[in-house]
């Protein structure tokens, strides 16, 4: 299934700024929100059908959705910048470009800071008893509204005042809210921070793209510097799961969520950092520019 999603996400982000000179970042912000609506949609559906067909007919009901939702774009895409040789997989040089290996280790920080909150949002207020089985089920459903929205509306004014302008205080926010979750103790709080959490989380994954275009000088390898940037970032994804796993269970009775959180919110405000240093990099300290 990573597989799998890996090789729908990058080819589809790739195309699209091919598409756009003007609005690129509204245009990848109305595409990634779709993950986003299938994050609401599919949870509660499988919930439904497990109860009715079982488990493994519920699975295969969710993938025949998606197979039909697929077909349009399968259809629909097409590749606008051609090139007469093949592209090779990995573009060396950009291992040498300075904002782009920057803004790839900010996005592994993120990712960090993104995956420990998509794990335990829900799992975080049934073990503290801040909700009921229902409503900490319904969480992720409520998180992934908020990402809708995350992914659209700062995407939209990404093209306006810039994408790193837009980015870097963002992420920083993305870590305060992480912080913030230390001290929900009631049901309309946890929602509260389940919509702004996953409003935020949504920027961290549509805006990235749109950077990534950014740092790609050559339009054709687009998609070769965005496919490296998510591989190598990815390994944020891979480790945040373990790391968090250790922290929570570095005490048992109650389980460390303090650790949880800070671990989350740490990661954000490094990753923040490092988006910084390459608007810097690229654009200077002036505030007043479109960076």
């Amino acid at each position: 299934m990573g597989i799998g999603a890996g090789l729908l996400f990058t080819p589809t982000v790739s195309l699209l700024p091919t598409y756009f000179s003007h609005r690129i970042g509204l245009a990848v912000g109305l595409a990634s929100s779709g993950s986003s609506l299938g994050g609401v949609i599919y949870p509660i559906v499988l919930s439904k059908l497990i109860g009715q067909i079982g488990f493994p007919w519920a699975v295969r009901t969710i993938g025949f959705i998606a197979l039909g939702t697929f077909i349009l774009p399968l259809f629909a895409m097409r590749m606008r910048v051609r090139t007469t040789a093949m592209r090779s997989i990995i573009d060396w040089t950009a291992f040498r470009d300075g904002p782009y290996m920057l803004f790839v280790l900010g996005a592994f920080f993120v990712y960090i800071a993104n995956i420990v909150v998509v794990f335990y949002i829900s799992y975080y207020p049934l073990d503290r008893h801040i909700t009921g089985e229902t409503l900490g089920f319904y969480m992720v459903a409520i998180f992934n509204a908020g990402s809708v929205f995350g992914r659209i509306v700062p995407n939209a004014i990404s093209d306006r005042i810039g994408v790193f302008n837009t980015l870097v205080p963002l992420t920083l926010v993305l870590g305060v809210t992480e912080f913030a979750l230390l001290g929900v103790h009631n049901a309309p709080a946890m929602v509260v921070e389940a919509i702004a959490t996953g409003f935020f989380s949504g920027v961290v994954i549509a805006l990235p793209p749109v950077a990534f275009r950014l740092l790609t000088k050559d339009p054709s390898m687009i998609g070769t510097r965005i496919g490296m940037g998510f591989a190598l970032g990815s390994f944020g994804l891979l480790a945040a799961g373990p790391i968090a796993g250790a922290v929570l269970a570095a005490t048992t009775n109650p389980l460390d969520w303090t650790g949880v959180w800070v671990t989350g919110g740490v990661a954000a405000v490094i990753s923040a950092i490092c988006q910084a240093g390459v608007r810097i990099m690229r654009s200077g300290v002036a505030l007043n520019i479109k960076a």
